[in-house]
């Protein structure tokens, strides 16, 4: 799949060949509201954090299970904004090593009183100069999200975005 993120045009591949011309408009914009708009945040939240419409708030500190004090932002969302459907997240980043160690949200319609869903992030690795978290554990649960095989190529055809 590729999208220009600012037009929403795109073209999208199964098993090497390009969908039908019928069926692409309705598949790029599956992938651009549900991968970039929701799934991409599992791979590279910290990165969306400067989005147009995104609003950061420090919201005090909180200590973790072993001690460590760790920051709390409040992270909301102009209407439209290219987020997932929760309308408020915070992330708590480790101030010493600068990474996000724990996420969590409230999905719109979840009672106050409720606790958010927190998923923690853990077992980083390196990819050329670019840090990622490959699993994120569900804090109460048992659901797991794994990011496995990843790839930051150098450099990208010169003619992979032709005709977007």
């Amino acid at each position: 799949m590729l999208i220009d993120l600012n037009t929403r045009r795109g073209v999208a591949f199964e098993n090497g060949a390009p969908v039908p011309e019928a069926d692409m408009a309705g598949v790029v914009a599956y992938a651009y509201d549900n991968f970039w708009r929701n799934d991409v945040h599992w791979l590279v939240a910290p990165w969306r954090l400067k989005d147009p419409g995104v609003h950061l708030r420090l919201d005090g500190e909180v200590v973790d299970g072993a001690g460590k004090t760790l920051k709390r932002i409040a992270v909301t969302f102009d209407e439209g904004a290219a987020a997932g459907p929760a309308s408020c997240y915070w992330l708590l980043i480790d101030p010493e090593s600068g990474l996000l160690r724990e996420w969590a949200w409230r999905l719109p319609g979840m009672p106050e009183e409720q606790e958010p869903l927190r998923f923690v992030w853990e077992e980083w690795v390196e990819r050329n100069g670019v840090r990622f978290s490959t699993v994120k554990t569900q804090v109460g649960g048992e659901q797991r999200v794994l990011c496995e095989d990843l790839e930051t190529p150098t450099e990208i055809p010169g003619d992979s975005f032709a005709g977007l």
